[in-house]
């Protein structure tokens, strides 16, 4: 699959006599080019990042070069040929991939080593050498720093790309490894599939199972994780393709039936799965089997666990919400459509925030659209229990920045009106001040030079003033508290409401703040006269709201006499 999920290719046995070459558009279902090849027995593919090249391996171990538009050949090179093996056994690629970059092209060879190319200049980079058995299939992570190698001597290996050393050796699986496929944006995590039956996820710092998931009934050909989501895919020997969830190892669905039985499960192959894919913005997933048919299967949307936070972007085209489920989507605003998912966090997440207008590109560097895009580039932040916040670009559904100081459960997350700051408020009392562009600490409210004046319970809810400079919060300790976030300092501290305070709002055209609380109150302040160093007269005015068999709502202001209306 190209590397933006738009086309997918296939290969096809003709009888034996001939193979065949497809390429299809995956948004449209339509075959865009067809290829044949009569001279070599073809086992894998895999496409330039341009996705005007393809390149095959084949079983006499010879790498051919094709042109997707001219649909012809364009030449070839020798990788795993050796003259003397008539049976061609040791000469067969089993996979190939090409890096992103286009820096190098690696494949994996039933002669136990890995090679690596330059795929422009089709000369041998070096040969990386460990496996004591076939290896059956390989994977570039999507930084480029790492290779994943798959064999049948029931391990996989982790390489550097930059220097091609043995990073990891992993052990874990009973049977041959036959699939491996990183995940994410970058190279913590990747996935396998063994003959064993089983799928597992790994993390690449350490060659540690994360999570293991069984289900089916039988070897599985091929796992695949996505870029932007929580989903491992998998495709078995029992005609099912299957999707897991790597944050608890539960099975989320399943494509394709086990038994006639099953009328709630889709139909699928009608044999054997070979090969299964996952697009970019794990919405689709794409498999094959011996039944001659490539299926495309649209991922389960929408969020399956409670709703805490939702905004509209700075330019009004899309809704974006976090769920108690770990993920973040995006939809479109007219159509409803999901458009992105992503999933970072290994907790609930509470609460997102936009950055604001043209901050989201200009500040971190980016264009307004990028290429293929009809939308404005957005960033957003989440805060999440897992003690982390993070901020994302919803476009591509790349975390940027992983904010991870707090020591429990972050509850709330803001930009600054500049877009240049973020605030996070955790249950651990303290307030995060971070730069949005780097992600780095610049003060953690309440604790260091600030010890003493900050919060004493969970901090609810946080907002910046319209200067960028000061920033509000409120606490179950029934105090509100205005920082110079520059400084690092408590400006004022404003209290009036008897219980916890868990909402607070800002108009920057009048200067105030209002806040709720468990005490049924609300209580406006402005704070002009906060930034005066006057918090005793910020006090504008309080509502109670009482609920009895009678509504009663009392509004007390200052100078003015107190009167209830019933």
């Amino acid at each position: 699959m190209t590397p933006d999920s738009r086309y997918v290719g296939a290969i096809a046995d003709e009888n034996g006599k001939k193979q065949t070459l497809h390429v299809f558009d995956t948004f449209i279902a339509i075959e865009t080019a067809q290829m044949m090849d009569f001279q070599h027995y073809n086992t894998c593919a895999a496409f330039f990042a341009s996705g005007n090249m393809m390149v095959t391996g084949s079983k006499a171990g010879i790498i051919t070069f094709w042109d997707v538009h001219a649909q012809q050949k364009d030449g070839h090179m020798k990788a795993h040929a050796y003259p003397k093996d008539k049976d061609t056994v040791r000469s067969t690629i089993n996979r190939i991939k090409i890096s992103n970059d286009m820096r190098f092209m690696v494949t994996a060879g039933n002669d136990h080593t890995l090679k690596c190319f330059d795929p422009n200049l089709q000369n041998l980079h070096a040969v990386l050498k460990g496996h004591r058995g076939p290896v059956l299939d390989v994977d570039i992570s999507t930084d480029n720093r790492c290779i994943v190698s798959a064999s049948a001597d029931k391990t996989l290996r982790v390489w550097n790309a930059d220097t091609y050393q043995c990073l990891q050796h992993c052990i874990g699986h009973f049977g041959s490894v036959v699939s491996c496929a990183f995940g994410g944006t970058g190279h913590s995590v990747f996935a396998s599939s063994s003959v064993d039956g089983s799928v597992k996820t790994w993390q690449t710092d350490t060659g540690a199972v994360i999570n293991a998931f069984m289900g089916h009934k039988g070897p599985v050909n091929c796992a695949a994780m996505g870029v932007t989501g929580p989903q491992v895919v998998s495709a078995g020997t029992d005609g099912t393709v299957r999707v897991w969830d790597t944050s608890d190892g539960c099975q989320i669905d399943q494509y394709g039936r086990e038994r006639p039985e099953q009328l709630t499960v889709p139909e699928g192959h009608k044999g054997v799965c070979n090969r299964c894919l996952l697009t970019k913005d794990c919405l689709r997933a794409i498999s094959s089997g011996v039944d001659g048919v490539v299926k495309i299967w649209k991922m389960r949307g929408g969020h399956e666990k409670r709703i805490n936070s939702i905004a509209f972007t700075p330019d009004q085209t899309r809704i974006v919400t976090c769920s108690d489920d770990k993920t973040v989507r995006s939809f479109d605003a007219v159509s409803t459509t999901e458009l992105t998912k992503i999933v970072g966090h290994v907790g609930s997440i509470n609460k997102l925030d936009t950055s604001p207008g043209e901050t989201s590109w200009l500040i971190h560097g980016f264009s307004r659209r990028g290429r293929n895009q009809t939308t404005d580039t957005c960033v957003i932040a989440t805060a999440a229990d897992d003690c982390a916040a993070a901020i994302y670009n919803i476009n591509t559904g790349v975390r940027m920045q992983k904010l991870d100081k707090h020591k429990k459960e972050v509850l709330h997350v803001a930009f600054s009106p500049n877009g240049k700051l973020v605030g996070t408020a955790s249950k651990d009392a303290c307030i995060g001040i971070w730069d949005a562009c780097t992600g780095k600490l610049l003060h953690m409210l309440g604790t260091g030079p600030s010890t003493g004046m900050g919060h004493t319970g969970d901090v609810n809810g946080i907002l910046f003033l319209k200067d960028s400079v000061s920033m509000l919060s409120v606490s179950s300790d029934t105090s509100c508290r205005v920082w110079d976030v520059q400084d690092g300092y408590l400006k004022a501290l404003l209290s009036g409401h008897k219980h916890a305070v868990y909402c607070v709002d800002y108009s920057p055209l009048s200067d105030r703040v209002v806040t709720g609380s468990r005490d049924k109150t609300i209580i406006l302040w402005n704070m002009w006269k906060v930034c005066l160093c006057r918090p005793a007269c910020a006090h504008i005015c309080r509502y109670t709201y009482t609920h009895t068999h009678a509504h009663t709502h009392t509004h007390t202001c200052r100078h003015m006499p107190t009167h209830t209306c019933t």
